[in-house]
């Protein structure tokens, strides 16, 4: 009896730490992507920085701060990053108006002279 044997392909699992590179390079990926969008506010002067801009940015750093420390479970980052997700909801509803200007994706120029001299723009 010639019987068909189905194809059979081996199953590769990538090592555990592999993959938890990965995902911190995406994580770290979208952290960086962050923070871009954050800088982009730098070119605005508000009276008061709006609350937030500085929750995203405690949030940020609470993220980063658990990339350095192992000890953070993943619930808890992946926790860090739905919170930063719904601040980044808030930022794009509260600042509408300046995400959807024209001038939004110009790149800022930053004069660290110290002349004196406010370049930014009054809100």
């Amino acid at each position: 009896f010639d019987q068909t044997q189905p194809l059979q392909f081996p199953v590769v699992h990538p090592p555990p730490q592999e993959t938890s590179i990965k995902i911190s390079h995406d994580q770290e990926n979208v952290i960086n992507s962050v923070q871009t969008f954050l800088r982009k506010f730098n070119r605005y002067s508000f009276f008061e920085t709006p609350k937030v801009l500085l929750l995203a940015w405690d949030r940020v750093s609470e993220i980063k701060d658990a990339f350095d420390n192992k000890q953070y479970k993943l619930e808890d980052v992946k926790e860090l990053f739905r919170k930063l997700l719904d601040d980044l909801q808030n930022i794009h509803e509260e600042f509408a108006e300046f995400i959807n200007s024209p001038s939004w994706n110009r790149p800022a120029v930053y004069d660290d002279d110290d002349d004196d001299m406010d370049y930014t723009i009054a809100i």
